[in-house]
C-alpha cells in the first residue's frame, strides 16, 4: 500500500498523534509503507483506540515503537530547536551527544537555503569536522545553489585538506602493496 507522507503528515497532525510520532514516521517514511502489506497507518490508529492491541498489527507497531521510536523520541526531545541554531549559530549550545549532533544536522541540512548559509557555516566552523562534512554534504544535496555562495566558497577554501587528512588520521597512511597482497589482486 503506497502512504502519502504529506497527506498522513497533516491527517495525523489533525488528529492529535504526537509531533515526535509525526517526526519518527518521517524518519522512517517506510513504516508508512512496507512491502510486506503492513498498513501502519492502520495499525498506528488501531493501537490509539484499542490499548489492548487485539489486532496483529497494532502489536507489530506497537514492538517497532519499543524498539525504535522510544531511542529516536528521547533524541527528539533532547534536539535544540532548529529555528533558534540558524538564527544565532555562534551562540547556541551544540549538543555534547554524537546521535543528537548527528539528527541536528539533519534536521538543519532540510532547512538549507541560500539565504541562511552565511549562519550554516559559521555552525560548521563550530562542529567537529566529521558532522560538518556531513552537514556540508547534506545541504547541497537539498540545495545545490548553496555552492555558489560567497560563504561556502570561504569554507571551502578554510577546510581544503581537512578531510583528506581526518581520514588519514582514522585510516592512517596509505602503505605499500606487498608482493604477496599484488598476487592475490
Amino acid at each position: 500500500m503506497k502512504i502519502d507522507l504529506r497527506a498522513w503528515e497533516a491527517r495525523a497532525s489533525a488528529t492529535g498523534v504526537p509531533r515526535e510520532m509525526i517526526g519518527y514516521l518521517r524518519w522512517r517514511p517506510q513504516m508508512l509503507d512496507r512491502e510486506d502489506g503492513c498498513d501502519m497507518v492502520s495499525a498506528y490508529e488501531e493501537l490509539a483506540v484499542h490499548p489492548f492491541m487485539q489486532h496483529a498489527e497494532a502489536r507489530k507497531f506497537f514492538v517497532t515503537l519499543l524498539m525504535e521510536f522510544l531511542p529516536f523520541a528521547e533524541i527528539f526531545d533532547a534536539l535544540p530547536n532548529s529555528e533558534d541554531v540558524l538564527q544565532n549559530p555562534s551562540e547556541c549550545k551544540i549538543p555534547e551527544e554524537d546521535a543528537i549532533v548527528h539528527a541536528l544536522v539533519a534536521s538543519l541540512a532540510r532547512r538549507a537555503t541560500v539565504e541562511n548559509a552565511d549562519n550554516l557555516f559559521v555552525l560548521m566552523r563550530r562542529l567537529f569536522p566529521e558532522f560538518a562534512k556531513v552537514l556540508y554534504n547534506d545541504m547541497l544535496v537539498h540545495c545545490p545553489k548553496i555552492k555558489e555562495t560567497p560563504a561556502c566558497k570561504a569554507w571551502e577554501a578554510e577546510t581544503e585538506g581537512v578531510f583528506t587528512n581526518l581520514v588519514k588520521r582514522i585510516v592512517g597512511e596509505p602503505k605499500e602493496e606487498t608482493e604477496e597482497e599484488a598476487e592475490c589482486r
